[in-house]
């Protein structure tokens, strides 16, 4: 029987713990090799793109499917299958499942390059990603104080005031994106700007900079200044990073950073590579996102294998949830 997961059936089911989990154990069986992961394939559209991310983690297999319409947003859909016997084994809302896994990721990623749970947390961006990190990051993480910073006034108080009454975690409105930077040593980066959102040489030595924004090559989030600063560069793919990434792209078409300086996510939770200290000239690190297929997959199999009181499906149409953007 295919199962339907739509958002309430998602959120059912899809708590902090389960989601950890699931990014821990995709990235371990990506280290193990056990993965497919072929380039995603866009096809351009007049109003935008459809992109396709097919994957393959160990026993099970998977497609999500995108479409971009400008100045509307996004929509998403994930099969999941069974590779023994090729059964549609669930269908899911992929909006929330995307949200869910990239904040997994990116608070597995900093779990792992800091020195111990943060209790303060500077936020660049105030959309739907920014939301579901501070969401996640929240519940993680012994967080005490959370700044947030974006360009339009009004959204980043009521922001911060959302998420203050949503979390338990006192989150305030930055006066600036600077002041913002120096209020803690975590930095996360969640916009979709097509220049670079922060001032890198306002950040505290020994910052760690998670960014999640930047997902195609025209978008940007670190600046030339962020890159020079940055000693090594966690990611969670390094073929999708530098195909997709505009921030890496351009850091190291000029120079700012080196290949040398990467490391893979799947390498620092299998314990195969650490995270070199910083130097005075290099005294950040930095972790770029971009997802994969691999990740919703992981997520997928893990809710689809706890969700006891499945729901036949009845009409795709319904799982291909919108969201705007940020």
């Amino acid at each position: 029987m295919t199962v339907h997961f739509d958002t309430k059936a998602i959120v059912e089911v899809a708590t902090p713990a389960r989601v950890m989990k699931a990014m821990e154990r995709c990235f371990a069986i990506e280290a193990d090799g056990d993965v497919d992961l072929p380039p995603r394939i866009d096809t351009p559209t007049p109003t935008g793109f459809f992109r396709c991310m097919p994957a393959r983690l160990g026993d099970v297999v998977g497609v999500k499917t995108m479409t971009l319409v400008r100045g509307v947003g996004n929509r998403y859909l994930f099969l999941l299958s069974d590779v023994a016997t090729g059964e549609l084994l669930a269908v899911f809302d992929a909006a929330q499942l995307t949200a869910l896994r990239t904040a997994g990721v990116t608070t597995l990623a900093g779990s792992h390059m800091l020195d111990s749970a943060p209790t303060s947390l500077a936020l660049i961006g105030s959309g739907m990603e920014a939301e579901s990190h501070l969401s996640m990051m929240a519940e993680i993480w012994p967080l005490e104080r959370v700044t947030v910073w974006s360009r339009n006034v009004e959204r980043r108080e009521a922001f911060a005031a959302r998420l203050s009454m949503a979390t338990g975690v006192e989150v305030s409105a930055g006066r600036s994106m600077e002041a913002t930077l120096r209020s803690s040593d975590v930095v996360v980066l969640a916009t979709k700007s097509e220049t670079p959102v922060i001032n890198g040489s306002a950040l505290n030595p020994g910052s760690n900079v998670l960014s999640i924004g930047s997902t195609r090559p025209v978008l940007r989030e670190l600046d030339e200044r962020s890159m020079r600063r940055t000693k090594t560069l966690v990611v969670d793919s390094i073929d999708q990073v530098l195909a997709e990434s505009g921030d890496i792209q351009t850091a190291l078409e000029n120079g700012w950073l080196e290949m040398s300086q990467m490391v893979s996510l799947a390498d620092v939770v299998a314990g195969s590579r650490s995270i070199p200290s910083h130097d005075e000239a290099r005294d950040i690190s930095t972790f770029k996102s971009v997802g994969t297929a691999l990740q919703d997959l992981a997520l997928a199999r893990m809710l689809h294998l706890t969700k006891s009181d499945h729901t036949e499906i009845t009409d795709l149409g319904e799982l291909a949830g919108l969201k705007g953007n940020d």
